[in-house]
């Protein structure tokens, strides 16, 4: 019960600074922040799972972390050109 409620605060808290943000930032550039999550939480997965392998389980061979990288780099680089294209 603890750790749901956990849960729902930090749920709830992240939704109003994401409001608080979209309030006073262009809406363009605070959407686009939402592309850097794939990349944390890539470079965490793989983290745990060489560390704690018997709890977390991730493809850590040579090709599916490329396959992975390259497509989180194609949607990173797409959000770099729509930053450059935004206008403060």
């Amino acid at each position: 019960m603890t750790l749901n409620t956990s849960n729902e605060l930090f749920d709830s808290l992240g939704e109003l600074l994401l409001f608080a943000a979209i309030m006073i930032g262009p809406i363009a550039l605070v959407q686009t922040l939402g592309v850097y999550e794939p990349l944390l939480i890539f470079l965490v997965s793989i983290v745990l799972a060489i560390k704690y392998p018997q709890h977390f389980k991730e493809d850590v061979e040579r090709e599916a972390i490329l396959q992975k990288t390259l497509g989180i780099g194609v949607v990173l680089l797409g959000s770099l050109v729509l930053y450059s294209l935004i206008e403060i």
